[in-house]
C-alpha cells in the first residue's frame, strides 16, 4: 500500500476553522513574546527612515490645514468641526473642496492644545502613527499567510517603502496615516473572525472621518465575503448581508455633507479631468496608473507635486506613452503565471485590496484635486508589497533573503534621504524642480519661500518663471505685484492684479491688494471699489477691513475707519495690525478711557506697540502703575526700541521719580543718538536735580 502524500500550504487565508487542531502552547507568555519580536526590526525601521523629519518646519499643505485652520488654531469653537471642511473652510461654501475629515482635524486641535504651533510634536504623533500602521500591516499579514518570509519580507518592505514619506514627514499627510490605521485594524479583527457589526460602523466611521478613502473598508469587507476570503459562521453570514445597506448609508451621509455637491477643481489641480476628448482622457488616465505602479518600484525621483506642466495629459494617438501603459500587463501574466502554484487566494486578495484602495483616487469615478499623489499610496502599497514578497518567496532560500535585505537596505537610504527634504519648504520645493522642472506650481511656491526671506530678486524670477510656463497663473500674478508693491512699483502692481482679476473675478485677495495699489497711488475711490469687491467675495477677511480702514482714515472719514478696524477684531480677535492703528488713533483724538476700557480684551497680545499704546494712554490718564507695567511690557517685547524708553521716561518725570527718568532717557540715547526728545527732556531732568554728568 502506497503512503498517501500530502501537500501542505502555509496559507491560511480562507482556512476552515476546525476544533483541536491548534497545538497550545506550553508557554504561552515566551509564545507572545517570540510573536512581538517578530516585529521589532520593522517597527524600528519604520521610525528610523522617517526620523529627519521630527524637527522639520510645518511644510505646503500644513499651512491650510494647521496654521490658518481656525479650528486648529482656536479661533472658532470646537464644535464647528462637524461643519468645516480640511482646510477649516465652511463644507457648505463654494470655496470647499469638500474633503471632510473632521477626526484628524480634531488630532490637530489636541495637538494645538499640546504643543501649539510648534511642528515637533505633530510630527511625533505622525512617525508614531506609521509605526502603528506598520504594526496592523503585520498583524494583518500574519491572519492571511503563515509563510513568516512573506510576513517579514511585506512588513519590512511596508515601513520603509519611500513613497510613504510624503504621508508621515508631511503633517497633513495624518490623514493617510489614521484612515489607514483603523482600516487596518477593521480588516485584522475581520480575518480573526473577531469582527463585529458595530465594530465594523465603529471602524468605518473613524476611518471615513479621516480620509474619505475609508469607504471602501465595508466594500472591500463585502467582497472578501462574497469570494469567502475568511472563514464563515452562521453568524457572519447574516453579518454580510447588512454591509450593502451600511455601503448605501455611508454614501448617501457623504452626498448629504457636501450637500449633494462635486468638488470643484480647476486645471491648475488635475488638467487630465478637463480633457475633453474621452480617448485621450482615458489614455492619459492610463498613463498617470502607469506612472503610480512607476513610484512603487522605482521611488528614485519623487516630488510633492506633480500638477501643471510636470506630467503633460496625453494629446496624440502617436504618443511613446501610449506603448508604455500596455507594458505591466506581460508583467502582470507572468507574476500570476509565477504565483498561481504558490498562493492564489492571498495573491487574489492582494489584488483585489490594491484595486479597491487606490479606486477613490483613481480619476475613474471621482474628480480629485491632483494629477499624481504619492500620499495616496500609503494604504494600497500594502498590496504591492504582499506581492513583491510573494514573488520574492518562489526564489531560491538563500537569493530571496539576499535580496530581501539588499532592497529593504536601499529602500531605507531613500526613505532617509526623502525624509530630509521634507524637513523645510526650501528643501522640499528645490528638490521638486529637480524632477519636475516645467510645474509652474513648484516655481510659485519657491517664490513664496524666497521672498518670506527676503531675497524679492529671485522671488521675482521665481514667479515670472511660473508665469512663463502658466501666463495664466492668477496667485503668481497676485504675489508678483505684491512685490512690485513693496518695492513702489505700484503702477505696474495694478496692471498685474487686474489681469490677475480678470482670469479669476472672485479672487478676493487680488482684489483686496488692487484696492492697497490704487490707495497709494493716490486713487482713492477705486481703492474703496476694489476693497468693497473683495469684502464682497470675502465678506469676514480682517485684512481687507484692516486695509479699508486705513483708506477711509486717508479719506478723512475716521468714524468709518474706526469702525473698519472694529469689524476687523470682531472677525478676528488677535489681528495686531487693526488694534495698533484703532489705539494709535483712539489716542491722537484724545479718547485714552475708550483705550483703558480694551485693556482686558489686549492682555493676551503680545505685540510691544499695542502695550506702548496701553501704557501712553494710562500715563494720560495718571494711571502710573498701570502705564509703567505697559511700557515695561512693550521693552520687554522690543528692548531696542528708543521711543519706548523716551516715553517711560517721560512717565517717570510727571511722577516725580527724576533718577529713574534719568536713567530712562539715557537709555533712550543710547539705542538712538539723535531722539531730541531725549536730549532735551534728559538736560531738564538735569536741571531739576541739580545733577551733572
Amino acid at each position: 500500500m502506497k503512503a498517501q502524500k500530502h501537500k501542505r500550504s502555509n496559507n491560511v487565508l480562507g482556512a476552515s476553522s476546525r476544533k483541536g487542531t491548534s497545538t497550545p502552547s506550553s508557554n504561552p507568555d515566551q509564545t507572545k513574546s517570540e510573536s512581538s519580536f517578530g516585529f521589532l526590526f520593522p517597527g524600528l525601521l519604520s521610525i528610523i527612515c522617517c526620523f529627519p523629519s521630527i524637527d522639520g518646519e510645518f511644510v505646503f499643505d500644513d499651512h491650510e490645514t494647521i496654521l490658518n485652520n481656525p479650528i486648529v488654531q482656536g479661533k472658532i469653537p470646537i464644535y464647528e468641526i462637524v461643519s468645516r471642511d480640511y482646510w477649516g473652510t465652511r463644507i457648505s461654501s463654494s470655496l470647499s473642496h469638500k474633503s471632510y475629515r473632521p477626526f484628524t482635524t480634531f488630532t490637530f486641535w489636541l495637538n494645538h492644545q499640546l504643543h501649539g504651533n510648534s511642528p515637533l510634536g505633530y510630527h511625533l504623533v505622525n512617525i508614531f502613527l506609521h509605526f502603528l500602521v506598520t504594526y496592523h500591516i503585520w498583524k494583518l499579514t500574519k491572519r492571511l499567510t503563515a509563510n513568516r518570509f512573506t510576513v517579514q519580507s511585506t512588513t519590512l518592505i511596508f515601513a520603509v517603502h519611500p513613497v510613504h514619506t510624503e504621508a508621515v514627514c508631511n503633517v497633513t499627510g495624518r490623514a493617510e496615516l489614521l484612515m489607514s490605521l483603523f482600516f487596518l485594524i477593521a480588516l485584522q479583527r475581520y480575518f480573526a473572525d473577531s469582527l463585529t457589526f458595530a465594530q465594523l460602523v465603529t471602524y468605518s466611521s473613524l476611518s471615513i472621518l479621516s480620509k474619505e478613502q475609508g469607504f471602501m473598508l465595508p466594500v472591500l469587507i463585502l467582497f472578501c465575503d462574497l469570494l469567502k476570503f475568511s472563514r464563515f459562521s452562521t453568524k457572519q453570514k447574516k453579518f454580510t448581508y447588512k454591509i450593502i445597506p451600511l455601503i448605501s448609508i455611508l454614501g448617501l451621509l457623504r452626498l448629504f455633507i457636501n450637500n449633494f455637491e462635486s468638488p470643484k477643481f480647476s486645471k491648475l489641480d488635475n488638467l487630465v479631468a478637463f480633457i475633453e476628448n474621452p480617448v485621450m482622457k482615458w489614455l492619459s488616465i492610463g498613463n498617470l496608473w502607469l506612472y503610480n505602479l512607476y513610484l512603487l518600484i522605482f521611488p528614485i525621483s519623487q516630488c510633492f507635486d506633480y500638477s501643471m506642466g510636470c506630467i503633460q495629459p496625453i494629446e496624440h494617438l502617436v504618443d511613446s506613452r501610449n506603448l508604455m501603459i500596455l507594458a505591466p500587463i506581460p508583467l502582470l501574466i507572468y507574476t500570476i503565471y509565477k504565483l498561481h502554484q504558490v498562493d492564489q487566494r492571498l495573491m487574489l486578495f492582494g489584488l483585489l485590496f490594491g484595486l479597491l484602495t487606490f479606486l477613490p483616487s483613481s480619476h475613474l469615478f471621482l474628480t480629485v484635486g491632483f494629477t499624481i499623489a504619492e500620499r495616496v499610496l500609503y494604504l494600497p502599497s500594502f498590496a504591492f508589497c504582499l506581492l513583491i514578497a510573494l514573488v520574492a518567496q518562489k526564489l531560491n532560500t538563500r537569493l530571496r533573503h539576499q535580496s530581501l535585505w539588499a532592497l529593504v537596505a536601499l529602500l531605507t537610504a531613500l526613505s532617509w534621504q526623502r525624509s530630509f527634504d521634507w524637513r523645510s519648504e526650501y528643501s522640499l520645493y528645490s528638490s521638486g524642480l529637480r524632477v519636475c522642472s516645467n510645474n509652474a506650481k513648484i516655481h510659485y511656491n519657491l517664490g513664496k519661500i524666497l521672498s518670506q526671506r527676503g531675497n524679492s530678486e529671485k522671488a521675482e524670477d521665481e514667479y515670472e518663471m511660473a508665469l512663463e510656463l502658466n501666463p495664466n497663473y492668477e496667485q503668481a500674478m497676485n504675489n508678483l505685484a505684491n512685490i512690485y508693491e513693496s518695492q513702489g512699483r505700484f503702477a505696474e502692481a495694478s496692471k498685474l492684479l487686474r489681469e490677475a482679476i480678470r482670469i479669476r473675478p472672485n479672487f478676493a485677495t487680488a482684489w483686496m491688494n488692487l484696492g492697497i495699489a490704487e490707495m497709494k497711488l493716490g486713487n482713492l475711490e477705486k481703492s474703496l471699489i476694489a476693497f468693497n469687491n473683495s469684502l464682497r467675495y470675502r465678506p469676514n477677511s480682517a485684512d481687507c477691513y484692516f486695509n479699508l480702514g486705513n483708506l477711509y482714515l486717508e479719506m478723512k472719514r475716521n468714524e468709518e475707519a474706526v469702525e473698519s478696524w472694529e469689524k476687523a477684531i470682531g472677525f478676528d480677535e488677535s489681528h495686531e495690525p487693526s488694534w495698533i492703528n484703532l489705539l494709535v488713533h483712539l489716542d491722537e483724538t484724545g479718547r485714552c478711557e475708550e483705550v483703558a476700557r480694551l485693556n482686558d480684551r489686549l492682555i493676551h497680545l503680545s505685540h510691544p506697540s499695542i502695550h506702548f499704546q496701553l501704557g501712553t494712554c494710562y500715563g494720560q490718564l495718571g494711571h502710573f502703575v498701570l502705564s509703567e507695567k505697559n511700557l515695561h511690557k512693550a521693552i520687554q517685547l522690543d528692548p531696542t526700541n528708543s521711543l519706548y524708553y523716551s516715553n517711560l521716561g517721560i512717565l517717570y518725570q510727571r511722577w516725580n521719580r527724576l533718577n529713574d527718568a534719568k536713567m530712562a532717557y539715557q537709555r533712550a540715547l543710547s539705542l538712538d543718538k539723535a531722539s531730541v526728545n531725549a536730549k532735551e527732556n534728559l538736560r531738564n531732568v538735569m536741571k531739576n536735580r541739580n545733577l551733572t554728568g
